[in-house]
């Protein structure tokens, strides 16, 4: 197939390069149709004209794409985006955003931890739909590039590499500062370097940045590596001969069997309902729930903790927290904020502190005053994820319920919607008190439940496929059988066997007896 002779460039600095040095900074509507067509593939017309000028009627929001694709042919002297009634981009053109979804839709890590920002440099605050879009798509390119680069550390640590693995430790470090795991690599990597102070300095740097971000000491794990390091008795790994686990393994390009599932999602967010989903440890909860809120535009992920039951409004502090550092300038009203410090004591104003809540009247005035905090925090998101239900403590999960439950019965404003809410819990493990506000809410049909059940053969033989295991049919039974339909434990089942060599020696010998 001939190479393509255009090429757009979205990551980093936006510029189209063409044949004979033609080079042009395309306009930030033209680049964001670029991007867009290559991340969400064939389009129709209408479609595109109504995202890229939602407020004009729909025939001068086609007018305007058709002037705009006609100067960007103009330019090219061809068609770089072609189609009539469904809108694609030629073959003659290829876009670096699009390769690096390929790089890691098929494992190829190392391919990723190159380039710059989606559309870097250009901004689109004044289309919200638009800013939406890239805002999700830059979040997802951070996420696949974090990925890659725990991928690159555990193979260059694994081969002995342990200078260039710091230097992925420490880009792993920028893309998310407050990561634990990622200063535990620092930690350990100059360890393994013969640098115990740098390491400890890295331990109470980690220190610092969590107590200033969150109020909050390391978790156990990394004091204990901590401790390791000063004693000097940190373990260290084989060296291993063979590549590290490939990308595909630490996460699977596709989400498979799923369909039925997602085709309920989609009918309970037009219904415009809260959305349970339960199912056992390993069944791809969170993997078809954060898919489908991606799907939507942008999401924010809340997370119970084991021990949060045991507190009351833990989780629901932990959660304002993550908003409240979303919306750094927020302006609010001093009875909103007073009663904002009753969970996050940081952003108490001057004076005594409230006094306990003690009455139903006390608690009205609690939850009003978080939902006015909720409504100036949650801008530009499409979803709330609110994960591991089963660990929230009960006054936090019917915090939940007082917003949701007014926001259903409430218009929706299409200038500031309110972002739909889904909730992910383990079948069998909700607190009784909170399971009967659940299937109160579902009987009168403000939510809806989802059961997520685990994999037949044929899907997890699909997940294989995925997962580039051998086309050994012994070998699969006994792993589909081991997984018990859980895509969990087959993933750790095969990461397990890759990192010991037999699936790779199982490999070698599928492929020589070919």
């Amino acid at each position: 197939m001939p190479s393509a002779s255009w090429h757009a460039q979205l990551l980093g600095s936006v510029h189209l390069q063409g044949p004979g040095g033609l080079e042009q900074r395309p306009e930030r509507k033209l680049a964001f149709a670029l991007a867009y067509l290559a991340l969400e593939g064939a389009t129709p017309r209408g479609r595109l004209a109504g995202v890229l000028w939602p407020d004009s009627v729909e025939s001068t929001a086609r007018n305007n794409l058709s002037q705009m694709l006609r100067k960007l042919r103009l330019f090219a002297g061809t068609d770089l985006i072609v189609g009539s009634d469904l809108l694609t981009l030629s073959p003659e053109l290829e876009v670096d955003a699009a390769q690096v979804r390929a790089a890691y839709t098929q494992g190829r890590s190392q391919e990723l931890l190159a380039g710059g920002e989606l559309l870097a440099g250009l901004r689109y605050d004044d289309c919200p739909d638009l800013d939406d879009w890239v805002s999700a798509e830059r979040e997802r390119l951070t996420e696949w590039r974090g990925l890659a680069r725990r991928a690159e550390i555990d193979r260059l640590e694994g081969a002995g590499e342990y200078m260039a693995a710091l230097l992925q430790a420490r880009a792993l470090l920028e893309l998310d500062p407050v990561s634990e795991e990622a200063w535990r690599h620092v930690m350990r990597l100059h360890y393994l370097l013969g640098d115990r102070p740098a390491a400890l300095r890295a331990y109470h740097r980690c220190k610092e940045v969590l107590w200033r971000e969150f109020q909050t000491e390391p978790l156990p794990g990394t004091a204990e590596l901590a401790r390791e390091i000063d004693q000097g008795r940190v373990p260290v790994r084989a060296l291993l001969k063979a590549g590290a686990l490939p990308l595909s393994v630490l996460r699977p390009p596709h989400l498979i069997g799923r369909e039925e599932e997602w085709a309920r999602l989609e009918d309970a967010w037009a219904r415009g309902q809260m959305i349970y989903v339960e199912g056992d440890p390993g069944v791809g909860k969170t993997r078809l729930v954060t898919d489908f809120a991606a799907s939507k535009g942008a999401f924010i992920e809340f997370r119970g903790r084991p021990g949060d039951i045991h507190q009351p409004f833990t989780s629901s502090a932990r959660n304002y927290r993550m908003l409240a550092e979303r919306t750094p300038n927020l302006v609010l009203e001093p009875w909103v904020w007073r009663e904002v410090g009753r969970v996050l004591p940081e952003y108490a104003p001057p004076g005594p502190p409230p006094e306990p809540l003690s009455s139903g009247a006390d608690l009205l005035r609690y939850r009003q005053a978080m939902a006015v905090f909720s409504r100036h925090t949650y801008g530009g998101l499409g979803t709330v994820v609110a994960d591991d239900l089963q660990f929230y403590d009960h006054p936090s999960t019917r915090d939940g319920l007082y917003f949701f439950a007014n926001l259903f019965s409430a218009p929706r404003d299409p200038a500031n919607p309110f972002p739909r809410v889904i909730g992910i819990y383990r079948t069998g493990e909700l607190l009784p008190e909170v399971m009967r506000d659940t299937e109160e809410l579902v009987r009168q049909g403000v939510a809806v439940r989802l059961q997520v059940g685990p994999l037949g053969e044929n899907l997890l033989s699909a997940l294989m496929d995925d997962l580039r295991v051998p086309h050994d049919w012994a070998l699969r039974q006994r792993l589909a059988g081991y997984s018990g339909g859980s895509p969990l434990f087959l993933l750790e089942i095969v990461k397990h066997l890759l990192a010991r060599q037999p699936l790779r020696r199982a490999a070698a010998h599928h492929r020589a007896g070919r």
